[in-house]
């Protein structure tokens, strides 16, 4: 509605027109609130631009004039509900108020009543319109009374007659003529707690021991005992205190200390009530308040734990005397809020209270997405930048959790304890803790710790990243500022004050800058571990946030307000800001949306607020185009497929529905059908029998008029009538027996369909007896184990109840035994006062002498009577000692209940570890029985296969060896077949110069120079012919280095394996892996060696064909070899034998065209160029050595 200036909102109250609501303040030292309260108040929107903020009023103010401090009274302010504007302030005028505990409208809503506390207990009356006191009367003139609440009567429309209950209270007051007159009073033996006018002179209220008091013209004239709810449900050791009524037409709701609501209906007779209803609320909380809307149908309910519910006060016969409420909206924290934080990709907040709950808001549609109550109090928390996981510090570790649809589940655990600060990094790859005085860095993905940044030496009170992750800036109150790098893991730079705590820090988005503040009001801009600037903000900062587009900054104070800064900050002027008040408690929170659209605060008054940012014109911030919120959401595996399961139950049971109106649906038109059918039958008997009485009456006529024609006509006319008759009625028979016959048929098909429909009916009926009778069996063991458990705990409650009533009546003993001996003395006193009066007349003499001893027993009788009022009060202070105590120890047998329950969950989980540990030992021991054998297995292949290395690198290299045999046979070959190919040219060369010689063998000198020149041209040695292609194939196969096979390659594979798996096994999960990657080698190397086995079979085969045909040439050129030393051998032995020897065939073999040759020989010519011819073939065949000299 608007900003209040005080500690907090004591009470309130509406007028009867609903247009106006009057709020009571509690008086304080406090900052006020800038003019113009209806521009922000009602709406919660900040205003603000880039240049400066726009105050309520329009107006720029300074740091001065905002902080000013006064001194504020208790007041009552009046706002209109339709703008949310101030309209009044109504103060006492009296500086000893201090709060006011009940406010009411009078009924023509002209005046405001107002009932403060104590010591005063003053009523006061106002006249609104005018704000003018009208007048003001002590409620109690006892300083130590308790007053619970003041109201206004509803029936008395011309003057305003008030009632006031309180502890032993009872008082009706009247206003009228400007002046308060007492009409009734009651004193009361009990501490009345509430009340609510019934008509205009019947008053009921309300007690602590569950009482309804009906008070008629401030006589007391019925009482009503609230009885306990049922016994099953809830076991209390104290009877409820009735904390709240309201009455309406149809009766009253009253409101216990235990969260129930109970309905009193009106009888026949007005006057009485009897109980009808009641409704019980989650929380066992007491009723704070309770208010019906116009039409009296509903009602809303607050609890003391700050929950609101609702329920429906309509009369249904269908519903039990015991209903369960549902709240209003959602369900709130109950306590102060530890932590918040917003995520990026979703519209969402996360909170943590002292009420042990974290709670997941939606800020659009404001509602409560996910709520979960833990068993130990959560200190602080994250929010993921997608929104998906929570990082929570509890007391007893840091907690990662996943946000699920409807649950918060637990992944991950480190004990971090008492871990106050925790945030995620803005890319949500990090998180940082804080541990102590150390800042703790985890890897978001792999949740290890990257680092610890220790350098604070107190404890640190704020943690931040830089916008870009890259740093981290830390304060604690040991006055200093660290500012951290990530990546070096170590301090970029510092900055210490003494004698100064900083509670915040935070860095610019360009990272350029940081903003420190503490408990010194003052704000510090930093830069490089030097203060740039300092401003001063009058009050001490607790938080501190600024928008990533670098145009706002928001703060909030320790006078629990928020603080709107002009940013970016001017150069040479103070700070200029505005406060806007809305907790009522400490600010422990303050957060930014990521688009810079909301800003969030939250504090230990449990409540959380939401402001949207507007600009100076009071349009939205404009958000980027392309930013959007996802809707991912994580579901677990269990809950899919329960969801399944639900899907196909509720699938297969709409498809029995479906089947059942199909049935139904077909047997109601199978029966129209028949029915229809039935009718026209029917129609057709019945005109054939209208056609049977026409044709009756017809022949009837005719017969009369036959008769008196003629009466041979008449026979005829008759045995013709006769006949058709006849053909009639057998026409009629036969239709009757067939209408018959299809009656009887369709009657019993519809009998056979009626008694499937039944036969199918029973089975239902049977299938969900059976269902229902599981059920209710198992309802009955539930209801032994809780009647177990209640005889449990009602023996503990009755040895507990038996001791605390035997103190009990040994106190009450001994207290009414000295309040029976201060009676009887007091008696005794009064009689011997009675004695002293009777004897007044006659000892008038020695009164004077008496009246000192009279003087001292009344003395003695006032000290007596303030005994026994101090042991009255004594005996009060001992009831509530005792009812303290029960309320104990019922919150320790509820303690003890929840520890055994718990302890037999823990007993059950650690049945069920201990059975999956011996299961997992069981597939443990055969499994690591297989890894020892297929670790001896591998270790045996190992050797196999370096075996079969060591066999592949023998081979290779017999291999080599032949290849290099080969090639040196196949050039010795070469130079033999080069060697014979040349004999063979020179003796063709010789035989044509021994021709040429024949030819001139008249002239001795031409031949001598012949045979001389031939000698030259053949003495040439025959080892230095050489072929070249020879020489060159021997170089080369000198010079080229020999060239490893491929199966070299394989081997230094497959030893590279062998050594793989020679590796030791490190752990027992990569065994089965390690196995599964040696066989697929082993199977690889297998293949690989069996290509290269038939390669390398496929180049031998090749080789050997090599070989066999060099071998055949070989043979070819050794039998030409011996042939020509056959030839040689021949050819001298025919020139060195006689010629007698020498055939005609043999001459012409070594001559054929020369026959001068034979005469030569024949003439036994000895020529000794000759003989050196022959010398040197002798000299150049190795065969023809062994010949004698020409």
């Amino acid at each position: 509605m608007g900003i209040y200036d005080g500690e907090g909102i004591t009470a309130m109250a509406i007028n009867p027109s609903l247009t106006m609501i009057a709020v009571g303040v509690k008086g304080s030292s406090s900052t006020p609130a800038s003019r113009g309260d209806d521009k922000a108040g009602g709406r919660g929107d900040l205003t603000g631009v880039r240049s400066s903020m726009v105050f309520r009023d329009g107006t720029a103010a300074t740091a001065a004039t905002a902080a000013a401090v006064v001194e504020s009274e208790v007041a009552v302010t009046l706002y209109d509900l339709q703008s949310g504007r101030k309209k009044k302030v109504l103060v006492t005028g009296d500086q000893n108020a201090q709060e006011f505990i009940s406010i009411s409208f009078s009924t023509n809503g002209t005046h405001i009543v107002a009932q403060s506390g104590g010591p005063d207990w003053n009523i006061y009356i106002w006249d609104w319109d005018k704000a003018k006191l009208r007048g003001n009367v002590k409620s109690t003139n006892n300083a130590n009374a308790d007053i619970h609440q003041m109201s206004v009567s509803p029936y008395d429309s011309t003057n305003t007659q008030v009632c006031v209950t309180g502890n032993g209270l009872f008082r009706t007051y009247k206003h009228a003529e400007g002046f308060w007159k007492m009409l009734h009073q009651h004193k009361s033996d009990k501490n009345l707690l509430c009340h609510t006018y019934l008509s205009e002179s019947r008053i009921i209220v309300g007690t602590d021991d569950s009482k309804l008091q009906v008070y008629e013209a401030g006589e007391l004239v019925l009482e009503l005992t609230y009885v306990l709810p049922n016994a099953s449900v809830q076991h209390y050791v104290v009877p409820p205190a009735i904390t709240e009524i309201k009455a309406f037409s149809n009766g009253v709701l009253a409101g216990t200390s235990t969260g129930v609501a109970v309905l009193f209906e009106r009888t026949e007779d007005s006057t009485l009530l009897k109980k009808s209803r009641e409704f019980f609320f989650e929380e066992d909380a007491a009723v704070a308040c309770i208010a019906l809307n116009p039409g009296e149908d509903s009602a809303v309910v607050s609890l003391k734990n700050s929950q609101i519910y609702t329920l429906t006060l309509d009369y249904d016969p269908g519903k039990t005397d015991v209903t369960k409420c549902s709240h209003l909206s959602h369900a709130f924290h109950n306590g102060a809020i530890n932590g918040m934080d917003t995520a990026a990709r979703k519209p969402i907040i996360a909170t943590c209270g002292a009420d042990r709950s974290i709670r997941i808001w939606n800020y659009l549609e404001n509602t409560v997405e996910v709520t979960k109550t833990f068993y130990d109090e959560p200190l602080s928390i994250s929010v993921h930048p997608s929104g998906l996981y929570l990082l929570v510090g509890f007391t007893d570790g840091l907690k990662l959790m996943n946000v699920l649809i409807d649950d918060i589940e637990q992944f991950w655990e480190t004990p971090v304890r008492g871990c106050k600060e925790c945030y995620f990094s803005n890319g949500g790859q990090y998180f940082a803790a804080v541990h102590g005085s150390t800042v703790l860095v985890y890897n978001m993905w792999t949740l290890e710790v990257i680092g610890h940044l220790k350098a604070h030496t107190a404890k640190i009170r704020s943690i931040s990243w830089s916008l870009d992750d890259s740093r981290i800036v830390s304060c604690g109150i040991d006055g200093v500022v660290y500012d951290w790098n990530v990546k070096t893991l170590k301090k970029d730079a510092e900055l210490e004050i003494p004698n100064v705590v900083f509670n915040h820090a935070v860095y610019t988005p360009d990272v350029k800058l940081a903003y420190a503040v503490g408990n010194d009001a003052v704000l510090r801009e930093l830069s490089d571990g030097h203060v740039f600037r300092e401003f001063s903000t009058k009050l001490p900062l607790t938080n501190i946030v600024v928008s990533r587009s670098g145009k706002m900054a928001f703060a909030t104070t320790t006078k629990h307000t928020l603080r709107a800064l002009r940013y970016p900050f001017p150069q040479d002027t103070p700070c200029e800001f505005t406060d806007h008040s809305f907790h009522s408690g400490a600010v422990t929170r303050l957060r930014m949306a990521y688009d810079d659209q909301y800003v969030f605060t939250c504090g230990e008054d449990g409540c959380l607020w939401i402001f949207r940012l507007n600009e100076k014109e009071m349009r939205g911030v404009k958000r980027d185009k392309d930013y959007g919120f996802s809707d991912e959401i994580l579901v677990t595996k269990s809950d899919l497929k329960e969801n399944f399961k639900l899907q196909t139950e509720l699938r297969r049971k709409v498809e029995l529905r479906l089947k059942d109106v199909n049935y139904s649906t077909k047997l109601t038109e199978l029966e129209e059908k028949y029915a229809h059918e039935v009718q026209g039958l029917q129609r057709l008997i019945s005109t054939l029998q209208q056609e049977h009485r026409e044709n009756v009456v017809k022949y009837a006529d005719e017969l009369v008029q036959t008769k008196l024609a003629n009466k041979n006509e008449i026979q005829e006319v008759n045995a013709s009538f006769k006949f058709k008759f006849e053909d009639v009625t057998e026409k009629y028979s036969s239709m009757q027996q067939r209408s018959k016959g299809l009656q009887v048929q369709w009657e019993t098909q519809i009998a056979g369909m009626q008694a499937a429909h039944e036969e199918r009916m029973q089975e239902i009926k049977t299938f969900y007896v059976d269902k229902m009778t599981e059920r209710m069996a198992y309802m009955d063991s539930l209801r032994q184990e809780t009647a177990r458990a209640r005889q449990t705990h009602e023996t503990a409650l009755s040895e507990i109840s038996g001791d605390t009533d035997a103190e009990l009546l040994h106190i009450a003993y001994g207290f009414e035994h000295k309040l029976h001996g201060e009676r009887e003395a007091l008696a005794s006193i009064k009689a011997e006062n009675a004695q002293m009066h009777t004897r007044f007349d006659e000892l008038t003499r020695g009164v004077n002498d008496h009246k000192s001893d009279m003087l001292k027993r009344q003395g003695e009788e006032k000290r007596l009577l303030a005994i026994c009022r101090a042991l009255e009060k004594d005996i009060l202070g001992f009831r509530r000692e005792i009812q303290e105590r029960d309320d104990t120890i019922q919150d320790k047998a509820k303690r003890i209940y929840d520890l055994k329950k718990k302890n037999q969950e823990l007993e059950k989980f650690k049945f069920v570890l201990d059975y999956k540990i011996m299961e997992l030992r069981k597939q443990v021991e055969p499994r690591e029985e297989d890894i020892i054998v297929l670790s001896t297995q591998i270790k045996e292949m190992d050797d196999e296969l370096q075996s079969y290395h060591k066999h592949h690198d023998n081979l290779s290299m017999n291999m080599q060896d032949l290849l290099m045999r080969l090639r040196a046979a196949q050039n010795e070959a070469q130079a033999e077949t080069w060697q014979a190919e040349h004999i063979q040219a020179s003796l063709w060369t010789i035989q044509a110069d021994v021709a040429n010689v024949m030819t001139s063998i008249e002239d001795m000198n031409q031949v001598k120079r012949v045979l001389i020149s031939t000698h030259h041209k053949h003495s040439v040695p025959l080892r230095a012919l050489t072929p070249p292609a020879a020489k060159a194939t021997s170089m080369r196969a000198v010079l080229r280095p020999s060239t490893p096979p491929p199966a070299a390659a394989i081997g230094a594979s497959a030893a590279a394996a062998a050594n793989a798996s020679a590796l030791p096994v490190q752990e027992d999960t990569a065994t089965a892996a390690q196995r599964d990657h040696l066989e697929r080698t082993i199977a690889t190397l297998e293949n690989r060696l069996q290509k290269e086995d038939a390669k390398r079979y496929k180049e031998n085969l090749k080789i050997l064909k090599e070989n066999t045909l060099l071998l055949a040439e070989i043979n070819l050129l050794r039998k030409d070899i011996k042939s020509s030393e056959r030839r040689a051998a021949r050819l001298t032995q025919l020139k060195n034998g006689p010629a007698k020897h020498l055939t005609q065939t043999e001459y012409d073999y070594v001559n054929p065209d020369q026959h001068l040759l034979r005469d030569s020989w024949l003439g036994k010519t000895r020529n000794p160029t000759m003989s050196g011819a022959m010398k040197l073939l002798k000299g150049n065949i190795p065969s023809l050595a062994g010949l004698p000299p020409v």
